[in-house]
């Protein structure tokens, strides 16, 4: 999404007054893109532990209208699980856990 953004950043004019006359000289298909990139940073359906059920619900409705499927497109990973987690989060799970130097778990306290 940032380097598409960049390149968005690059095309369009740097000035706001300009934009409808940008728009008005690009062809659909420039717009489409433009219009689906902007519709792309507005959807927000990241599941978290505290995830807000409107949020969802709204993106599970635009997956449906688009019929897509997630599963087609990402595969979840153990890198791309933890490195979305704060530090924090990370002690704390690992602290909850009771892991110790001796071994993944301490036993005597499961």
């Amino acid at each position: 999404m940032t380097d598409e953004g960049s390149r968005w950043s690059e095309r369009l004019p740097q000035h706001a007054d300009e934009l409808m006359a940008w728009c008005l000289e690009q062809p659909q298909g420039v717009l489409l893109d433009l219009l689906a990139f902007l519709a792309a940073l507005s959807v927000d359906a990241v599941q978290t532990k505290q995830g807000r059920k409107g949020r969802h619900a709204h993106a599970d409705r635009l997956a449906d209208t688009l019929s897509l499927d997630m599963k087609q497109w990402w595969t979840p990973s153990v890198e791309g699980f933890f490195t979305r987690l704060p530090k924090a989060v990370l002690q704390q799970a690992v602290a909850e856990a009771k892991v110790t130097a001796d071994g993944p778990f301490d036993r005597a306290n499961i």
